[in-house]
Order: C-alpha cells, then structure tokens, then sequence
C-alpha cells in the first residue's frame, strides 16, 4: 500500500511541477537559513565552555572612579592574583596574562633561522596558566613549561609552521628579534572557541617589571582565578571589598580615587564583557537574540507558508478525495496519501539544503565573522538540530492538510463545496497577516540599521582618515633613523605627509591618571587617556587647533615640559581658552612631587575608536620612542606610494616584515560586527519577503479557486471586470495593512533600544515607516494581482458549463 501511495504522490508531484518546485524552494530556503543561524548562535554561545571546570573560571577587573569618571577595565593590578589566592582558600589557582609587547598587544615575530613567522597571538603568562586553563601537552609538563625565563610554549600549528613539524621540545625561538626562547612544551592545537585564544605561551618572567608586586594602581595584566568545585561564587564574591579595602584602598584614596573590583565568569565573556582593554574584540549578545528570533520566525514563516499552499493546492485535488471517500477509503488511507506528499516535498528540500549549506559556507562565514569548516557542520549535535527541524517541518506541514482532507464530506465534495470555508478562511488570513508582520518589522529594522551603518561610515571623525597608511616600527635600528626617513622618503611626489607616534586611532590608548593643577596650588586627580606624538603628527593626521598651538620643535622644551589636550580635557578647566597655561602632572619625581607639564594647546575631538564609546580626555606628549609611521599618501596615486614603502623598508634588511595598514580600513574593521549585522539582516529580509509572498500566493491560489462561482455570478449580475478585481485585490490587501499596522511601532521601538548601544547614533525618521509601508504593499499587490486579474477576466459561459 505504500508503495502504491508513493508512486501516486510522485506522480502528482510531477504533474504540478510548477506548484512543486514553490513549496520546495519556499522549504529549501528556509531549512537552510535556520541551519546557517542554529551553528552561528552555537558558536557564538560556546565560547570557553571546553576548559574543565569552565563554571568555576573567573577573570577580575576593575572599575575606577576619579572625579566622577568612571572607567570600567577587563584587568587590573598585578599584585591581585597572587594576594588573593593567598588570601582566601576558595581559590584553587590563579593566572595572569599579558600581550607580548603591552598589555593588550599581543602580536610579535618568531624567528628561526630564516623562517619568520608573525602571529598575534603571543602572551606572557605565569606557570599556573595551565592549571587555570586546562591545555592537553604532546611533550613537556604543565608543572614545569613556564617556570624558567626565556621558556615558551608553542602550540602544535605554530610549531608546524616554524618547524615543519609538530615536535620542537628544546628548540631556540628568536623573539622580536631581541631575545632567544627554548621551547619547553608543545600543545595540542585546539578549534575549540575562547576569548583569548593564544599560541605561544612565554614565561612571565620575561614580561615581568621590578616591584610589580607592589603596584596596586597601574600596570595591569589580565587576571584569572579558579574556585575549588565546593566554593560559593557569590559567597566568594560578598568578600572582595574586604579584600579591597585591606591592599587596595589606601593607594586609589591617595590619588582622590575609589575601585571596585569585578568578577567575570569566563564564559560570560566573549557575549557579556565590553569593557576597556579586551584582548581581543568580543561579540554580541544582542546580534545572538536577533538572529536566533530570526531563525524561529523563518522556522515560522516557513510551515505557514507550507501549509497554505498545500491546502491551496488540496482544492484542486478535491474530487480526488471525494472520490476515495466514496470509494470507500479510510482515514488512514487520506493522510497517509496527505502525509506522504508532504513528507516527499520535505526530504527533496532538505536533500537541496544540504547543497545549499556547503555552498553558501563560505560566504556565510565571511558575512557572520566566524569560521565554521564542513567537519564542524557534521558535528553531533548539528547533525540532530537538522534532523529535527526537518521532522519538524515536515509534521507541521502535514498535519493541517490532512485534517482538512479528513473534514471534507463526499456529498460536499462532489458538489464543489465544503464546510467550514469561512473559518478556514479567516484562519489563512491571520497566517498571512503574521507573515507580513514579520517581514514588515524585519523590512524596517534593516533600513534602520542600514542607515545607522551610513552614519557611522560618513560621520566627520574629527581627522583625515583618506590614505593614511599606518606602519609599524618595532625595529630599534630603524626607530633610531626615523627623521632621516621622513625627510627622505618625502621627497616621493607620491607622499604629501609623514609622521611618528607610538599610538593611531583605531588603537586604545593608554590610560592613566593626571594631577590637575587647580589655581590654588593643590591637585585633582582624573583619568584621561595619553597618546605620545611627535612635532608633525597632529597636522599630518588632520587634527584641527581649537586653542593654543601645536607642538613647535624651536621652541625646544616641547617635548619636557609641555603638552596639548583635547577639548573634552579642556572642558576640566573650564574650556578651551581656559586650558591654555594650566599645568597638570601625569608621574612623579624620585621623591613622589607631581611633575608639571603646561598645557599649550587645544585641539578639536575627534574619534580614537567606534562610535560605540565617548570621546574621552586625551592627552598628547611628544614621543621619544615613536612605534608607527603615518604616512600620507596622494589619493590618485595610492599603489605607487604603497610600492615605494615597501621597496625602501626592503632596503633596511630589517629582521621585521613590512607591516601596514590603513585608517580607514581600521575603522571599518572597528564597526565591522555592525556592517556583518547589516548584510546579514538584508539576506535575511530579502528571504523572509520571499516566504511571505509565496504564503500570500497560496492564499490568493486558494481563493481564487473557492470564489470562481462567486465571480461568476457577478459578472452575470453586470459587474465589470475592474470591478471585481478591485474587490478580490482589497479582501487580500487587507490583512498586509493590518499586518503594517502592528508591525511598524514594534519594529520603532525595538530599533531605538539597539540604536541605544551607540554613543553616536542617527534617529529613525517617519521616512523609514512611509518607505516600509509603501514597499510592503507594492510588493503584496504584485504578488496578488495576476492571479486576481486572471479570475476576474473568467469567461461566465464557460465556467458555468463547468459547474
């Protein structure tokens, strides 16, 4: 018997190709979006959960608070980690880690032999590293990898690319070209997700500062602790101010400042930590919950959609069933026949998602900003997630049909009518008007965010970011020859500017905490952030001089005794004409006085990092150990001034490659999650608008069929044929402006609560709602139309031949 049912359905399934091939596409599309968002919000919320023991990891950080600034960072002294283990016994370890060449710059140049491997992936870590996070050793120990200075741990990758094998125990590693490593451990290469994802490990003795370990305020590391498995988080955690107030206190209330230490579980972090410092950019939760709302609503959208032109498509095979009715058919034999036709439509489109997946991969992981292989698609748990959404799918899908199959009386049947049409009707159009609801919400929520993206992308930064080409000097012997580069390299027609700095925007800049000098003699403390600049660096940047004047080199104690601020700083002594003059200190002599340093100038604010944070109090210093080179290049001769660069850095036979890059590309690197989101989005909106219509078109498809008597009679009473086709289109439109209607404010309101997360954000104009509702309507009236002018133009005669 089901065989016979079978090869029934398949020959109605061909008979109807057109038919077919929507329902499949409309399933095609849908199983895969939500297979591509499932791995996506997994691997979004996987991060660090691979550690053993990962609910029992935390990472301290600390708030500051100086003259009502408050600055939340994701480190903290580094004395904290050490004091605290021996300060409660709930710890079980601890570990510190810091970037390689600062505390969150982590990036560095191994060396052996002539092999030269850049990775940015390189931090000092303490021994215990490994007995906080639990790494598997192909050779060396855990409780021995780190305790010796100049020792590394390298993972397996990195040791296969520097040695072309995954054994290195005992081999010398050239670091940044200042100091010999041996590799004491070599561990597994791991594709599990972290926040902090490392692969040379170097003992900290190498990073480590004399009297680091009474430093309370200043010199951060990352900090990690791990609890025993019987200690109480939040009973750990009612304990920190004490902690605070015994080490931590005294030294913050010397500078007029307070803190409070925080506690993060590490598995909170890549989704739930934006705080100053990260190591690395984290992601976000918002983006999760918005596409996993997605990937329900198209699961959504997808069984309704099924499901109306399955029923729509039931009518034309109503006689069939009336038929088997009267034939004498059973209930089991109409939904098996219903269930079969659904489940066939089901696998084929399940069997084109899989192609689908392997295909748009790629592309997806470049738009998503993970990376997701094939054996990760097979992995266990997403192999189950596609199988029940396609059973599923698949049930949903069938089971409405088949109870409309089962409600049909022959005698109806066979007289071309069936009861409770009406319900069922207003039932199709509720579904319908959700639909809408959804791709009009989903419609203005993108061009929300596609105008937020514009704004960030033209908004004035308060700088020239055109083909400003950024090069990194971390070579001494070339640090000690920058003016004679400068001076050299613009005699290029191809560079218009060149200047040093140890900081570009699109980097945090280092923070640190400055003595105001008020008008009676005593200090203020605040936080500001510093950025150390040479003569040149502010005009070649484009900065603007609001007050004042720039660095002068003839002037000659610029570099000792004088300074510029922005004009947030300013706003502390009362603007930007009030600055000028004043003195503020940010270290201290051998015996603890503030050093003073004059302010001499003002500049215009303008934008270190994304718009997501305020523009805070800089202040600017001349360097004496520039780190970059910003090179002003000729906008309509970029690639000549880009090749000179590189043909005069070969010429410095420098151990370092040529690293360079551009502020604007740094820029849009800083709201790329952003402009992923939009792309995302817009994919996403075009598909649910695709679904929706497909819905819409099996209810026109079924009502058309329904109301052909209707029509018929009509045009016998004398209605033209402009006059039914104004009805039949009005009855279809109405549920999609009801649809506009709910869907409009839902969307406004939940657009201003995400526009809320930008310091710096555009308003949502009524623009957005007109350009929604008009889109929304044009695209349903196109969708209905020809198949309600077809009816409308039906010939009486022959239909009513026919009945």
């Amino acid at each position: 018997m089901l065989k016979h049912i079978i090869k029934a359905e398949l020959i109605a399934l061909r008979k109807n190709l057109t038919h077919s091939l929507t329902n499949i596409l409309g399933l095609t599309l849908g199983i895969t979006a939500v297979f591509l968002i499932f791995i996506f919000v997994r691997s979004e919320t996987s991060y660090d959960k691979h550690f053993a023991e990962s609910e029992d990891i935390f990472r301290i950080g600390v708030e500051y608070t100086f003259d009502d600034k408050v600055d939340l960072f994701a480190n903290i002294a580094r004395p904290v980690g050490k004091t605290m283990q021996d300060e409660f016994a709930e710890i079980e370890a601890q570990t510190r880690v810091l970037g390689v060449n600062g505390l969150f710059t982590h990036s560095g140049l191994l060396a052996v032999g002539e092999n030269l491997i850049k990775s940015d992936q390189i931090f000092y870590t303490d021994s215990t590293y490994f007995d906080v996070f639990d790494q598997e050793f192909l050779e060396g120990t855990a409780a021995t990898a780190l305790t010796q200075p100049n020792s590394i741990v390298i993972s397996s990758s990195l040791a296969l690319r520097l040695f072309n094998q995954t054994s290195a125990m005992g081999q010398i590693i050239r670091l940044d070209d200042q100091v010999d490593v041996q590799v004491t451990g070599v561990i597994k290469s791991s594709k599990a997700l972290t926040h902090l994802p490392i692969e040379a490990w170097v003992s900290w003795h190498n990073g480590a500062r004399p009297g680091e370990n009474g430093r309370w305020l200043g010199w951060h590391t990352y900090t990690y602790i791990k609890l025993r498995s019987d200690a109480n988080a939040e009973n750990f955690e009612s304990k920190i101010p004490a902690y605070y107030d015994k080490y931590m206190k005294a030294p913050f209330e010397q500078f007029g400042g307070t803190a409070r230490i925080l506690m993060q579980p590490v598995t909170d972090i890549h989704l739930n930590s934006d705080l100053q410092w990260e190591a690395y950019p984290n992601g976000s939760l918002s983006n999760v919950y918005i596409f996993a709302t997605v990937g329900i609503l198209i699961i959504f959208l997808v069984s309704i959609n099924y499901t109306n032109l399955a029923t729509a498509k039931s009518i034309q095979r109503i006689r069939e069933v009336g038929i088997r009715k009267v034939l004498g058919s059973n209930r089991q034999s109409i939904i098996m026949h219903t269930a079969v036709n659904s489940l066939l439509v089901a696998v084929v489109s399940a069997l084109f998602s899989v192609a689908f997946i392997y295909l748009l991969l790629p592309f997806f992981n470049q738009m998503s900003g993970i990376q997701i292989d094939t054996t990760t698609v097979l992995e266990f748990w997403n192999v189950v997630f596609f199988i029940s959404l396609f059973l599923i799918i698949s049930l949903v899908s069938a089971v409405y049909p088949a109870l409309s199959a089962l409600a049909l009386r022959p005698t109806e049947v066979l007289n071309n009518r069936s009861s409770g049409s009406a319900r069922r009707s207003v039932i199709r159009r509720v579904f319908v008007g959700l639909q809408f609801i959804i791709a009009a919400g989903l419609l203005f929520s993108t061009s929300v965010v596609l105008k937020q993206s514009n704004f960030i992308a033209n908004r004035d930064l308060g700088f020239d970011k055109e083909s400003a080409m950024v090069v990194s000097i971390n070579d001494t012997s070339v640090q000690k020859r920058i003016e004679f580069i400068k001076s050299e390299w613009l005699k290029n027609p191809a560079i218009t500017a060149i200047s040093s700095s140890e900081e570009v925007p699109t980097e945090p800049l280092v923070q640190v905490l400055a003595d105001i000098k008020e008008l009676d003699g005593s200090y203020n403390t605040t936080g500001a952030e510093y950025m150390s600049v040479d003569y040149d660096f502010l005009q070649t940047l484009g900065v603007k001089l609001a007050s004042g004047r720039f660095f002068d080199e003839q002037f000659g104690n610029d570099a000792d005794t004088k300074i510029l601020v922005n004009e947030t700083a300013a706003k502390l002594f009362g603007g930007t004409a009030a600055a000028i003059g004043r003195k503020l200190a940010v270290s201290t002599d051998d015996d603890g006085n503030p050093i003073d340093l004059e302010i001499i100038g003002v500049v215009t604010d303008f934008h270190t990092i994304s718009l997501h944070s305020l523009i805070q109090p800089i202040i600017f210093v001349v360097t004496e150990s520039p780190k970059k080179l910003l090179v002003k290049l000729q906008s309509d001769n970029l690639q000549t001034g880009v090749d000179f660069v590189k043909k005069e850095w070969d010429s410095f036979n420098s151990s370092f490659p040529l690293e360079y890059s551009f502020l604007d590309d740094g820029f849009k690197n800083l709201h790329k999650t952003e402009a992923n989101l939009q792309q995302l989005l817009l994919y996403f909106c075009v598909l649910i608008i695709i679904i929706s219509c497909l819905g819409l078109l099996g209810l026109v498809s079924y009502a058309s069929k329904s109301r052909v008597r209707e029509v018929t009679i009509r045009k016998v009473m004398g209605s033209s044929n402009q006059g039914i086709f104004n009805l039949l289109i009005k009855s279809y439109l109405i549920p999609v402006l009801l649809a506009l209607i709910v869907a409009i404010p839902l969307g406004w309101f939940l657009m201003e609560n995400w526009l809320n997360n930008f310091s710096y954000r555009t308003d949502i104009d009524a623009f957005r709602a007109v350009w929604v509702v008009l889109i929304t309507i044009a695209i349903a009236f196109a969708t209905v139309s020809f198949h309600t002018r077809r009816v409308s133009r039906l010939n009486p005669v022959k239909t009513l031949r026919h009945e």
